[in-house]
């Protein structure tokens, strides 16, 4: 990783960590007003799912995994999903 200097410490997250950020919370900010304009729950908790998880899972496969599914589940039509 890159560093700003030796006295911060401080280290710039991995490329592909900062693409999932923004990714996922363009994706879950869409949601959320998708949700709010048609007046339905599902779509907006989603969302704010996209926008929350980033803080719990930081990186790694469980990042992108759990990401991509909630995506799916985003843009899966409501008759498959029963809402």
């Amino acid at each position: 990783m890159f560093t700003i200097s030796p006295l911060l410490a401080f280290e710039f997250p991995a490329v592909s960590t900062i693409v999932g950020w923004l990714l996922f919370g363009a994706i879950g900010t869409i949601a959320v007003g998708y949700g709010k304009m048609k007046e339905e729950w599902p779509p907006a908790l989603i969302g704010f799912a996209l926008m929350l998880y980033p803080y719990f899972f930081s990186s790694g496969i469980a990042f992108w995994v759990i990401g991509v599914v909630l995506t799916i589940l985003f843009l899966l039509p409501k008759r498959i999903l029963g809402f």
